[in-house]
């Protein structure tokens, strides 16, 4: 059972087993004062538990790299204060997106090589207004890029890669404001979390260039990065994405597109 006091909690990178029914649902109506819990890279197992309303506190959860099943539960909704969600690489089921619509604080999302399936709700701009990274990668989406997207101003990592979207690239892409230009001079190459600890929580995430697996943490906030690779898009690539000057990576690689390539390409100095 998780005392009532604790404030972070880090037991990643070891070789945990094991269901957390029991770990975080003991005393299921005690509130706890937990505000960072990180089990990731074990071998936990099971589905997640239904009993996260106990906690209210909660900023950043990561479970990334275990062997979660099922569904995301619908009680991690009541995470109103919920700012990091990472669930990468685990094998996690079902439409699940609804469960984070309450989750209006996210400002990273990483459900990336599960199972998940669905279209892209249109509520993610709406709900998810200051999302900075959204990482979808290899699970089993389908549909369009809903135009919503473009409300996600902050955005600077968007990782769609190996789903089963179709369609083109909304054109009011070139909205998020993010990835049009960077000051590099101007801003912490960290993403801090300051409220969460007594201290400071540094955000930290893995994103794939050319292939390779990276992971960015005392330089993440100078990323930008858009992969839609590997889906089914088609049609022409907008113009509009060439004036998204703040890009570094940016692949469309193994989808449909046809037509010219863009003349402004060459805009796309980073």
């Amino acid at each position: 059972m998780v005392s009532s006091n604790l404030i972070q909690l880090d037991l990643s990178n070891n070789s945990l087993s094991g269901s957390i029914s029991q770990f975080l649902c003991s005393g299921k109506n005690e509130s706890r004062a937990t505000r960072v819990l990180n089990l990731r890279y074990n071998i936990l197992y099971g589905e997640l538990p239904d009993c996260w309303m106990n906690l209210q506190s909660l900023s950043v959860l990561d479970l990334d790299n275990n062997n979660f099943t099922g569904i995301l539960p619908v009680s991690i909704g009541t995470l109103s204060s919920l700012k990091s969600l990472h669930l990468r690489n685990n094998s996690l089921s079902g439409s699940v997106l609804l469960s984070l619509k309450t989750c209006t604080e996210l400002l990273v999302l990483d459900l990336g090589e599960n199972q998940l399936v669905g279209n892209l709700s249109t509520w993610i701009g709406k709900s998810f207004s200051n999302m900075i990274i959204l990482n979808l990668r290899s699970n089993k989406f389908r549909g369009l890029l809903p135009i919503e997207l473009c409300h996600l101003v902050f955005l600077q990592v968007l990782d769609f890669a190996y789903n089963n979207l179709s369609g083109t690239i909304p054109s009011c892409i070139s909205n998020i404001s993010a990835l049009l230009r960077i000051n590099f001079s101007g801003i912490r190459n960290r993403i801090i979390y300051s409220d969460v600890t007594p201290t400071q929580f540094v955000e930290d995430t893995s994103v794939v260039v050319k292939g390779i697996m990276l992971q960015y943490h005392t330089t993440l906030n100078l990323v930008r990065l858009v992969d839609l690779s590997h889906n089914s898009f088609s049609g022409e690539i907008p113009v509009e994405v060439t004036n998204l000057g703040a890009l570094q990576t940016f692949n469309l690689s193994h989808n449909s597109y046809t037509g010219r390539i863009p003349e402004t390409l060459g805009h796309m100095r980073h």
